[in-house]
C-alpha cells in the first residue's frame, strides 16, 4: 500500500517485542517497517491463494502432536498425514511426496511443524 502511496484503511496493533524484531528485520532489508510489514501479509495472502488453488479440496481438519488429518472435501476422505524425526508421511498414500504432504508442507509455519521436529 505505501509503495503505491494508497490510502491507508486502518491501522494494526503489534506487540512491542514483535514490532522490534520487524524494525529489525526491515532495516536489515532497507525496508520502513510499515512497508516489511506489508510485504509479509501480501506473501501470506498470495500464498494462500496459491495454496487454493493447487489444492482447492483439501483442508486441515486436525492437528494433534505428531499427527496432521487432511480432509478432501470434494472426495470426503481424510489423510493421516505423520510427523517423523526428520519428515511426513501420508499414511494411506505410503508417500512423502503426495499432494497431502505437499499441503502440509506449504503450511509448515501456520501450523507450527517446526516446534514439532
Amino acid at each position: 500500500m505505501s509503495q503505491d502511496n494508497k490510502e491507508e484503511k486502518s491501522a494494526i496493533c503489534v506487540r512491542s517485542e514483535l514490532y522490534e524484531e520487524l524494525m529489525k528485520e526491515a532495516e536489515e532489508k532497507l525496508y520502513n517497517v510499515n512497508e516489511h510489514i506489508e510485504n509479509i501479509i501480501d506473501r501470506h495472502l498470495n500464498r494462500n491463494k496459491m495454496i487454493s488453488k493447487m489444492w482447492p479440496g483439501l483442508q486441515i481438519a486436525m492437528v494433534e502432536k505428531n499427527n496432521i488429518v487432511v480432509i478432501n472435501i470434494s472426495e470426503r476422505k481424510f489423510f493421516d498425514v505423520k510427523l517423523h524425526e526428520n519428515f511426513i508421511l501420508c499414511e494411506q498414500d505410503k508417500s512423502a511426496g503426495c499432494d497431502h504432504t505437499a499441503f502440509v508442507w506449504m503450511q509448515a509455519e501456520d501450523l507450527q511443524l517446526d516446534s514439532k521436529f
